[in-house]
């Protein structure tokens, strides 16, 4: 069941060329744009288009100009401008041909979109309204995978684009952890008010792998996937925990509508006010890049150490790991970094354990731990203390209940095994996505071995530290080995 979710995402995925982005943004949407101003982002399995256009319609303008207004997110206009050239930026969305059917789970993901917008205090991208009305258009086009000549026909959606980069690419710190996890449980929040109709539209009536509740069910037929032994072992370990500690809870587990993917490369970052002016040279539009289709051509962006205005002059308080490679503790001297301001990709939503959404969250932080940069500067040593820090943001904003702490680790564990088997798996079937689908393997395998060296009880103690510094000795002694 799980390879079969895969392979479709591999079938049904479009070969749209710049070119045929350009037409459709004219056609659709009477967005003019040169097929030099037209650049491709990371997707999984659908195809996104940057677009820096010379002229679009006034309504596209102004519903753009009016959505920045009504969230506090940011002083970039969504499609509008990037700094200060006079060039409009949106993502053309090209949807997988295999979920381009089912209109009303494209419409669900609009509808929770404009939740996330209304009620998050962040950004997100939301669906523009085409030439003809419409928030989703179809239009067929080539197939990336299959005979030459092949075509589908697929959903195509407009998106206002947000200047601004991805978590991934930027250093971790203790309170860009503690204001993710804030950001995150708003965002958890505004999901929590979706109407019967997005809840219906989310709700799979089979078992799918992305899916952590169907972990147990899904991960076993991908066993045979997986030929190194100590991988083989981490599964093995993933699956034994989640059978103890998890399915004797499922039933006292609240649900709701999820995102389903708050990954490091679907939640948003910029420089904090003060250290985005301490930026000299770089402009906002050379320095940070990203799209609703998740993924970045930015490169790494280093810590900014700066001033600290009083707390009249920000609206959260946001501190920077030390220049020298170590995590502050809550009461020594802050320093300015990277704040948190939006979500992208709503096209894994699925009606599921309300924990789960913290839990992929989770995941990501441990794999963006991982990453070589991040490992040169001895990150991995403080991955626990930084998931401990996006617990208690998450938990100000959306409060966990007793049962929900006591799978969390274990639902974290679950979701690097999913990630890890499906994007070897579909980089062996998608050659020319492949650097993209094998970025986080590596770390992802480190990051499991980390929780596989604890114990779960352990793990609970450690995720509810209320300081960094009280986990931490739990990182040093399984993460030895993860380095």
């Amino acid at each position: 069941r799980g390879y079969t979710r895969m392979a479709a995402g591999i079938r049904g995925r479009p070969g749209a060329s710049p070119a045929e982005a350009v037409r459709l943004a004219k056609e659709l949407y009477g967005v003019v744009v040169d097929e030099a101003n037209v650049s491709v982002l990371d997707s999984f399995e659908d195809q996104n288009f940057r677009l820096r256009a010379s002229a679009a319609p006034l309504a596209l303008r102004s519903m753009a100009t009016a959505m920045h207004n009504n969230n506090n997110s940011g002083d970039e206009q969504d499609g509008s401008v990037c700094g200060d050239r006079p060039i409009m930026h949106f993502v053309l969305k090209i949807q997988n041909a295999d979920f381009s059917t089912n209109i009303s789970r494209l419409e669900a993901q609009n509808a929770a979109m404009v939740l996330v917008r209304a009620g998050a205090a962040c950004w997100c991208p939301v669906s523009l309204p085409s030439v003809s009305g419409r928030f989703v258009e179809h239009a067929t086009l080539p197939s990336a995978v299959g005979a030459e000549g092949t075509s589908s026909r697929h959903a195509v959606r407009l998106l206002p684009f947000k200047c601004a980069n991805v978590l991934g690419v930027v250093r971790p710190s203790h309170c860009l952890a503690l204001n993710t996890g804030r950001m995150i449980g708003r965002v958890v929040r505004a999901l929590a008010m979706a109407d019967a109709s997005t809840v219906r539209a989310c709700t799979y009536a089979k078992p799918r792998l992305w899916d952590l509740r169907c972990f147990a069910q899904c991960m076993p037929p991908l066993l045979a996937m997986v030929h190194d032994a100590e991988q083989r072992r981490l599964i093995d370990e993933t699956l034994d925990r989640f059978r103890r500690v998890v399915s004797p809870l499922a039933g006292r587990l609240p649900w709701q509508l999820n995102h389903g993917d708050l990954n490091d490369r679907n939640v948003l970052v910029r420089p904090a006010p003060t250290a985005r002016a301490a930026c000299v040279g770089d402009s906002p539009c050379s320095l940070l890049t990203s799209g609703q289709g998740e993924g970045t051509t930015a490169t790494r962006v280093p810590a900014v150490a700066v001033a600290v205005p009083s707390p009249a002059q920000l609206s959260i308080d946001l501190v920077s790991a030390s220049a020298a490679g170590d995590l502050p503790d809550l009461d020594e001297q802050p320093r300015l970094e990277h704040e948190p301001v939006g979500v992208i990709d709503f096209g894994d939503l699925v009606y599921t354990w309300r924990v789960c959404d913290l839990a992929v969250a989770l995941a990501y932080t441990l794999v963006h731990c991982h990453y070589a940069v991040n490992v040169a500067e001895g990150m991995p040593v403080h991955a626990l203390d930084l998931c401990a820090a996006l617990v208690s943001g998450h938990d100000e904003e959306c409060a966990l209940d007793e049962a929900e702490w006591k799978v969390l680790s274990a639902l974290v564990a679950a979701r690097l095994c999913v990630a890890n088997v499906a994007g070897a798996r579909q980089a062996s079937d998608d050659v020319e996505n492949a650097e993209y689908l094998t970025s986080a393997l590596e770390p992802g395998w480190k990051a499991l071995r980390l929780l596989c060296a604890s114990s779960h009880d352990v793990l609970c103690v450690a995720l509810r530290a209320p300081r960094p510094g009280l986990c931490r000795m739990v990182c040093r002694s399984a993460g030895a080995n993860a380095r």
